[in-house]
């Protein structure tokens, strides 16, 4: 009986993880920029892969601005504007917050 209980447990615990991952995976995602220990929300994305897509749009466009831009595989990137100093652009999944 004992085992059957156990097993019972590790069933649960074993479909909450695979809900939570699974929710995880759905959740939308923001590309936040950070200047100066401020945040600003740019866009909400449906899913990961969009949002890195928004985030390289807009490191292509510092690019042509003649910014130098440092950018990791993640889904974050730093930039330095000649008049405002360093940026960052996030990508971060919704449910950070909560």
């Amino acid at each position: 009986m004992m085992r059957l209980g156990r097993r019972a447990t590790l069933l649960v615990a074993f479909s909450l993880l695979t809900s939570t991952a699974t929710a995880y995976a759905e959740c939308a995602w923001v590309l936040w920029e950070s200047h100066e220990n401020r945040w600003k929300l740019r866009r909400a994305l449906p899913d990961h892969k969009t949002c890195v897509a928004a985030l390289d749009d807009e490191v292509r466009t510092v690019k042509r601005m003649g910014d130098s831009v440092s950018r990791d595989d993640l889904g974050s990137a730093v930039y330095n504007m000649k008049i405002s100093g360093s940026i960052g652009l996030n990508c971060i999944p919704d449910t950070v917050g909560e």
